[in-house]
Order: structure tokens, then sequence, then C-alpha cells
């Protein structure tokens, strides 16, 4: 069951959200970015992107030999 809201209050927070949602479209940018990606932040987002993505890939592609390990030592 859903609290009743006081219409005053339910107006206050209609008002926040469509506030924070205009306020937020100030930053959004209709022209080409002042600088292009070079190849330094290509690497660097590669190499971020390899150590917190690589060690979960390569538990989840040998998932199954850890699951047979447990049932083989109990």
């Amino acid at each position: 069951m859903t609290p009743v809201m006081h219409h005053g209050s339910r107006f206050l927070s209609s008002c926040v959200i469509f506030r924070t949602v205009s306020w937020g479209r100030r930053f959004l940018r209709s022209h080409p970015p002042e600088e292009s990606l070079g190849p330094v932040t290509v690497i660097g987002l590669l190499a971020f992107s390899l150590a917190i993505l690589g060690p979960a890939g390569w538990f989840l592609s040998h998932l199954q030999s850890y699951k047979k390990k447990e049932k083989t030592s109990t």
C-alpha cells in the first residue's frame, strides 16, 4: 500500500525532479569535442578495461572446472 502524500509535497517533488532534469540538459553539447581522442587515451582505456574485465572473464570461462574441483574434494 502506498503512503498518502499531501498535494503540496507531491507538487514540490515533481518540481525538484523537473529542475534536476532541466539542469542536466545544460551540459549537453551539440558540437564536436574540443580535443579528439589520442592514441594514449585509447591505450589507457583499453588497459583499464582489460585489467578490470580480464580476471572476471577468465574466472567465468573456467567456472565449470572450479565446480568440478569442489565436488571431488568433498
